[in-house]
C-alpha cells in the first residue's frame, strides 16, 4: 500500500510545528512521530486534527509523554480507506530514538486477508549553540507492500533526514528546515512565530516541497495551549489543522 510513503511523512499535522519545522516539536508528544530529539522531560498530553486538499485527507493524532518517554498514535482517513501508525520514542539528554509500527490488513497472493507490518526507526540530536538551537534527525523505513501484476515483490524503502535551526527571542522565534529525502530534491521550510500578547502568538511559514503557505494563531494560558492553522496549496486547495496541548 503506497499510502505509507505519504502517511509516515515528516509533515507535521499540528499548527504548533511552524511550517512543519521539526525543532518546533521540542517538548511535545508529536516528536515521537519523526523528531525524537524533540522529546522533552515534562508530562504532556497532545491531540491534533488536520485535513488537506479541501477535506479529502484527514489525519488524527493523540500522544502522551513522561520523563523522556513518548507514545503517539496517528490515523489517516481517505474516503473509506484508513491507516494507523504507532510511535514509541525515548530521549536521553540531547539524543532521541523512535520506532514506528504500522499494521495493515491486505490480500495476499492467494486473495486471502493477511496482516502486513511496516516499520521505521529514527534518531536525532539537539544542541543549543547560543543564540541558535540546532537539531538533526535521520529516519529509515522498510516493509512489505505486496506483489505486482508481473509477480515482482514490492517493498517500502524510505530514507530521509533533516537539519533544523531555531532562533528564539523574547518577542519572536524564527525557524528554518533543510529536509532531504532519497530520490527527491532538497526541501526548505521557513517560518516565524510572533508574540502579540502574553497569551497570543501568530505565525506564518512556507514549505518548498509542497509549495504551501502556512498561517495561524497559538493561544496559551497556564499549562494549556491551543492552536489553529490554514495551509494554501497552489493547485490542491486549502488545508487546516488544530491542536490541544496540556502540560503539567
Amino acid at each position: 500500500m503506497f499510502w505509507i510513503v505519504a502517511f509516515v511523512s515528516p509533515v507535521s499535522i499540528s499548527p504548533f510545528s511552524i511550517a512543519g519545522n521539526n525543532i518546533a516539536t521540542y517538548g511535545r508528544p508529536e516528536a515521537a512521530l519523526f523528531a525524537p530529539q524533540g522529546i522533552g522531560q515534562s508530562m504532556a498530553v497532545e491531540f491534533a486534527y488536520s485535513n488537506d486538499f479541501n477535506g479529502y485527507i484527514n489525519k488524527y493524532f493523540a500522544g502522551i509523554q513522561y520523563r523522556g518517554w513518548a507514545f503517539g498514535w496517528l490515523s489517516l482517513s481517505v474516503d473509506e480507506f484508513s491507516q494507523h501508525v504507532f510511535a514509541f520514542g525515548k530521549s536521553i539528554k540531547n539524543f532521541g530514538i523512535n520506532i514506528l509500527i504500522t499494521p495493515e490488513e491486505e490480500l495476499d497472493d492467494n486473495g486471502q486477508p493477511t496482516l502486513r507490518w511496516y516499520y521505521g526507526i529514527g534518531g536525532g540530536v539537539m544542541k543549543v549553540l547560543s543564540p541558535l538551537w540546532v537539531s538533526a534527525s535521520l529516519y529509515y523505513g522498510n516493509g512489505y507492500i505486496g506483489t505486482s501484476p508481473f509477480g515482482y515483490r514490492l517493498t517500502y524503502d524510505r530514507t530521509f533526514g533533516s537539519i533544523s535551526i531555531m532562533y528564539p527571542t523574547k518577542n519572536y522565534t524564527a525557524y528554518l528546515d533543510a529536509f532531504m529525502e532519497r530520490g527527491y530534491p532538497l526541501e526548505i521550510r521557513a517560518g516565524f512565530l510572533v508574540k502579540v500578547h502574553d497569551m497570543v502568538k501568530v505565525f506564518a511559514g512556507y514549505s518548498s516541497g509542497s509549495s504551501a503557505f502556512h498561517a495561524g494563531v497559538v493561544v496559551s494560558r497556564g499549562n494549556i495551549m491551543t492552536g489553529v492553522a490554514l495551509r494554501q496549496y497552489p493547485v490542491l486547495g486549502i488545508g487546516g489543522s488544530g491542536s490541544l496541548l496540556i502540560r503539567r
